[in-house]
């Protein structure tokens, strides 16, 4: 199966479960939305600086 890119439809098709998920762009590297049990969901960018991994949560 192909990647598939994250849409703004896809996202607000995203349904909430009774454990944190990530879910990841397919075309952007790094990018992806989490989804929290209450139906939350956060945008986050993961990179790498010197070998070290980062995470940048959306405010």
């Amino acid at each position: 199966m192909p990647p598939r890119p994250l849409t703004q439809a896809r996202v607000n098709d995203l349904k909430s479960r009774k454990s944190v998920r990530n879910l990841r762009d397919g075309t952007l590297k790094g990018f992806g939305v989490r989804i929290l049990p209450p139906g939350r969901k956060r945008f986050f960018v993961h990179s790498q600086k010197d070998g070290r991994r980062r995470r940048r949560p959306s405010r």
